[in-house]
């Protein structure tokens, strides 16, 4: 068996030893986790289509090419120097466009010439997974010269793609694989012909006269026209054997029901006016308009829907079922019917219209490219102000990150709630506790008079035994009474000084359980504190988890100020773990972990490395520590360019790259800019965001 790859980095065993070989993707369809993939293709037999005079495929399926390497970063092969075909490998089809235009545009007289198609067949693709444009050029010195021209336009002198690093465009083609998936799944597949339209704009494979399962699933059934209102409202939603399509993918949020054109009534457009008429009429072409264009057709719909509504119902208001002007709800109603929606989808549709026309055009540019089922929760009425925000600045993008950021915002409530009565509960404790030490005082003090009390009294038998002891012979036996009643009162005062030395032991346990307990609760409230920190951390990384921990130890001879912490293995704890602050700067990274424990190397010192950028110029080096600049606290940027635009105060961000630390975090500012020994190059000295000589809590990045 051999392992094979496809272009998202699944895994596929074969019994081949092929360097390529198809992946059959059965049951592609809405609802496969392939569907919507751009690498997707169509294999079948060709045969002469004598109608449209022109070869077309049979497609009997899709399948994935893979290979038994994979390679994301493109590539120039072939020499610049001679008049022979050359070509560029890559997955990036976004790059291989821009090229393929670049040529056409640039040398109309084919000086060089190669085109880049989605059409793409299986041969196209090599052994090391990536698609092969071959470019060819004149046989002359001006073909030789374009070919020149091409290669300084797009490539380094090595041969790799200028514009991205081969870790940014692996990360590219993977983003564009997802998004392309989340695109087709969220689209309203409303009838056949609009589900291969979204497959011909999703998968680049397929072709108007290519059948897809869109199209035999649509024409694999059919029921009884729905001929009255009745019918037209309580149409059920899309099932295996019905047209009825619902919008794919929606199942926290009341997805758009449609009806098939077959099933549909006539809309009785006697008794309105001839405006009202031209009005609808209008509603209409811009409702099947909207609804031929897969990703935007939900603001096309909601503005004509809204449009019906304002011509039959009046200005779209509260959204309810009031009745104003005209014909009123039911005409509305009728209408929706005659056209394939029911009233509740309709509504649906006023809400996203609604929506739409309280925001400003680059929020409506945004909010037009969003999922539908996403769009439909953010237009509800009950959608969280601070969650329509977000998604109109283009921070929340599918309804995945929509639901997860709804329970972020439970959760942090719960916790918060929880935080509170664990305080309370700590408060309660030593309020006990020092409840319980008066008590001890009080009994020591009684005890303590008691002590007095005996000794007044063995004062008193002294006296008392002197003055027998001068009588002794004429009262020995009072003399002997006397001593049997001091030792009687000898025995009592010993007990009574037993019985305050354990009043005296347990007011020191008393004290010592109310200061732990004051320590818990100091505890708990500093938690409680770093937590409410954490809420403004995650509003700015919602996808990373985070687990709260304070430091409990320091390395006296560690001069790179390197700490302890009280969570470990059991905490869900791991080495290379980032650590950060309470305000979300970079602090170290875990080095040694145990149970209930790990050690943090900081970023002061000179092992630890991370990807780092300067935010504002984008400028590329490694955060280090280094033995100059610990003892003050500061890092560094080493491996920028001599010739660098960053500047003191500007902020230092991770990248991400390398796995281990999360992009986008806070490092610190740049306080000088100095040249590296060798002059090829600069080191920016950084004064980190936070101390991590003093740092008391942290949170620890358990995963992202």
């Amino acid at each position: 068996m051999t392992t094979y790859i496809c272009k998202c980095g699944r895994r596929v065993k074969k019994s081949t030893d092929a360097s390529t070989t198809g992946n059959r993707l059965s049951g592609y369809a809405p609802g496969h986790e392939c569907w919507g993939c751009p690498y997707a293709m169509p294999y079948g037999d060709f045969q002469w289509d004598e109608s449209a005079r022109t070869v077309s495929r049979e497609t009997r399926g899709y399948e994935c090419r893979m290979s038994k390497t994979l390679t994301y970063a493109s590539e120039f092969a072939g020499s610049i120097k001679d008049k022979c075909t050359c070509r560029v490998h890559s997955l990036d089809f976004d790059f291989l466009s821009q090229v393929s235009a670049w040529i056409k545009d640039t040398y109309p007289d084919r000086e060089i010439f190669g085109s880049f198609s989605k059409d793409i067949r299986a041969s196209d693709y090599g052994s090391d997974g990536r698609y092969c444009l071959t470019i060819t050029c004149a046989q002359n010195l001006k073909g030789v010269a374009a070919k020149r021209e091409l290669f300084g336009q797009f490539f380094n002198p090595d041969g790799s793609r200028k514009d991205m690093t081969p870790q940014q465009e692996m990360e590219k083609i993977l983003a564009d694989i997802k998004k392309a998936k989340e695109i087709l799944s969220c689209a309203p597949a409303q009838n056949a012909d609009a589900a291969v339209t979204t497959a011909e704009n999703a998968v680049p494979t397929a072709t108007a006269a290519t059948p897809t399962i869109s199209e035999s699933g649509a024409d694999a059934s059919a029921s009884t026209p729905a001929t009255s209102l009745q019918n037209c409202e309580s149409a059920p939603a899309a099932s295996a054997g019905d047209s009825s399509v619902s919008t794919a993918g929606a199942m926290q949020d009341k997805p758009l029901t449609f009806i098939r054109e077959d099933k549909c009534p006539a809309f009785d457009y006697s008794g309105l006016t001839d405006q009202t008429v031209e009005n609808l009429h209008f509603a209409e072409d811009e409702y099947r308009h909207g609804k031929q264009m897969a990703e935007r057709g939900l603001v096309h719909m909601g503005n004509a829907i809204a449009a019906a509504h304002d011509a039959l119902c009046g200005v779209v208001q509260l959204l309810d079922n009031s009745k104003h002007g005209n014909r009123g709800d039911d005409s509305f109603r009728a209408w929706c019917c005659s056209i394939g929606i029911t009233k509740s989808t309709a509504y649906n549709l006023l809400q996203v219209s609604a929506l739409m026309d309280g925001s400003s055009p680059r929020q409506r540019a945004i909010l037009e490219a969003l999922p539908p089922t996403l769009l439909y929760a953010v237009a509800k009425p009950s959608a969280p102000q601070e969650l329509v925000e977000k998604v109109k600045s283009g921070d929340i993008t599918t309804n995945k990150q929509y639901q997860e950021a709804m329970a972020q915002i439970k959760a942090e409530k719960d916790r918060a709630a929880a935080a509170e009565a664990r305080e309370e509960e700590a408060w309660n404790m030593v309020s006990k506790a020092q409840d319980e030490a008066q008590t001890a005082k009080n009994d020591l003090d009684a005890a303590l008079a008691d002590v007095q009390g005996l000794d007044e009294e063995n004062a008193r038998l002294k006296a008392e035994k002197e003055k027998a002891e001068r009588s002794y012979n004429e009262m020995y036996e009072s003399r002997i009474a006397a001593n049997l009643q001091r030792q009687k009162a000898e025995a009592e005062r010993d007990r009574a000084e037993a019985r305050a030395k354990d009043a005296e032991n347990q007011l020191v346990g008393s004290r010592q359980v109310a200061e732990a307990a004051k320590l818990r609760g100091d505890k708990l409230k500093a938690e409680n504190e770093a937590y409410k920190a954490l809420a403004n951390i995650q509003e700015q990384h919602p996808e990373m988890s985070y687990t709260s921990s304070f430091v409990i130890g320091r390395d006296p001879l560690d001069s790179f100020w390197g700490f302890t912490l009280d969570r470990g293995t059991l905490d869900g704890v791991a080495v290379h773990d980032a650590v950060i602050s309470d305000e979300g700067y970079l602090l170290g990274v875990v080095v040694e972990v145990e149970a209930t424990s790990c050690k943090v190397m900081t970023i002061l010192h000179p092992n630890f490395n991370a990807a780092g950028v300067v935010s504002r110029t984008r400028d590329n080096g490694i955060i280090t520590g280094s033995a100059d600049y610990a003892a003050d606290g500061l890092c560094i940027l080493s491996n920028l360019a001599r010739s660098t635009l960053s500047r003191e105060g500007d902020q230092v961000i991770t990248t991400g790259l390398g796995g281990v630390f999360p992009p986008d975090v806070l490092v610190g500012v740049i306080k000088e800019l100095t040249p590296e020994a060798s002059g090829k190059s600069t080191l920016a000295v950084i004064q980190p965001g936070a101390d991590p000589r003093t740092v008391r809590h942290v949170f620890i990045i358990t995963n992202y």
